[in-house]
């Protein structure tokens, strides 16, 4: 059985040899976007070429995430945060960077992460929540369901 330190040694040696590195989502943190159990595809990039919306590959006090960019402060940190949380993680440094997430694989169909229509949701998602749509839509629902029952 591998260690963390081991783990992310030969993750960073996988990417910097094959060039990607394709592993499961257990988490979830970043759904619907990414769901649990779907096969997520890791591509190196450069720190300095990262954007405001795309999904990072990092390794963080002993844990991968894949997490979107939310923003980036003066200092060259950046701050992540999973989609259906409320709330931002701790700022990453770049070297914490493993990669981007360019394909997501779910039940036979392939997501490609750098198609223009993908990263137009990219953007979108990254200044608008999915958290916050969700929780609206479902208080939306339970309005909408408490006036069908006042009304009959």
């Amino acid at each position: 059985m591998l260690g963390n330190s081991q783990l992310l040694k030969l993750c960073q040696e996988v990417l910097e040899k094959d060039g990607c590195l394709r592993f499961r989502a257990l988490g979830g943190s970043m759904f619907p976007f990414i769901r649990p159990g779907d096969i997520i595809t890791a591509k190196p990039i450069p720190p300095e070429n990262l954007t405001i919306g795309q999904v990072l590959f990092y390794y963080k006090d002993g844990i991968f995430f894949a997490h979107r960019l939310k923003g980036r402060s003066s200092n060259s940190l950046m701050i992540t945060r999973g989609d259906n949380l409320p709330f931002n993680d701790n700022f990453i440094t770049p070297s914490e960077v493993l990669g981007k997430i360019v394909m997501i694989e779910r039940r036979g169909k392939k997501i490609d992460m750098e198609s223009g229509l993908m990263r137009l949701v990219n953007w979108t998602v990254s200044r608008i929540p999915i958290y916050w749509i969700i929780r609206f839509i479902s208080f939306w629902g339970r309005i909408k369901r408490a006036f069908q029952c006042t009304f009959r």
